[in-house]
């Protein structure tokens, strides 16, 4: 079952930059500070690495408001890598 977020929530943003692509993480919380949806804006706006990006914070998003475990999905993709580095 969905867990919906409020219509105002509380949010934390973190700036990142991976391989010389910058950007930003925007992570909504629901009011007992768990979170419940991801964004990720890239500076390269349109690119693939954008678009990909912008996939895995959708369906990570999704993942967090049907009850799938925060640490089950920090486990699943910790320490992942793609050719080429």
């Amino acid at each position: 079952m969905r867990r919906k977020l409020p219509d105002e929530r509380a949010s934390i943003t973190h700036k990142f930059s991976i391989g010389g692509h910058e950007g930003y993480i925007t992570v909504g919380m629901y009011e007992d500070n768990t979170p419940g949806e991801i964004f990720i804006r890239m500076a390269k706006e349109g690119s693939v690495v954008s678009g990909l990006v912008d996939a895995f914070a959708t369906a990570t998003s999704i993942m967090l408001q049907y009850g799938v475990p925060l640490d089950v999905l920090v486990n699943k993709f910790s320490h992942t890598r793609f050719e080429p580095s």
